[in-house]
């Protein structure tokens, strides 16, 4: 039963361990996204300056081109809210990263508790095991000692006979 026990717990540590594992992995991925959208912003942050400063001069040199300037405006604006959206969902997915972690914690708390109560119940199971083996050991030598001493059939069969031998002699 307790073996059972602990390779239940066993495999709840393996399947927790996995489940971590798989975490970390997850959370490499992100970050790596993270970096590389860092890296897409960066980017797009110097196209946009590099933009801004084509359309002053384009401004600058022709009024006509506002409506390119707008529609240019436009697009710069969509990307901005994309990637706001993108960080809202990077900060969600983060919460949700945080929340899981605690979990998979409390969970591995739990478990180390359970191991903990576990061994203390083997503890006191394995000394209980030890009295009783004492007492058999000792129920074994008592045992041993009065086969020893005791009369056997044939030592009973002798004394009937010298017995009845004797009352024999006393009565004739």
């Amino acid at each position: 039963m307790m073996e059972k026990t602990l390779k239940l717990i066993v495999d709840k540590l393996d399947s927790l361990d996995q489940k971590v594992t798989t975490m970390d992995q997850r959370l490499s991925d992100l970050d790596q996204k993270v970096t590389t959208m860092d890296q897409r912003l960066s980017n797009m942050d110097q196209k946009v300056t590099t933009m801004d400063q084509r359309l002053s001069n384009m401004d600058q040199k022709v009024t006509k081109m506002d409506h390119r300037f707008s529609a240019l405006d436009q697009k710069v604006t969509t990307m901005d809210q994309r990637l706001s959206a993108l960080d809202q969902k990077v900060n969600t997915m983060d919460q949700r990263l945080t929340t899981e972690q605690k979990r998979q914690g409390d969970l591995l708390h739990q478990l180390i508790n359970t191991v903990a109560a576990t061994n203390v119940k083997i503890s006191e199971t394995n000394e209980r095991m030890e009295v009783l083996e004492t007492k058999v050991d000792t129920v074994i030598d008592d045992v041993k000692e009065i086969k020893n001493s005791m009369a056997t059939k044939y030592d009973l069969q002798y004394y009937d006979v010298k017995i009845s031998e004797h009352s024999r002699k006393f009565t004739s």
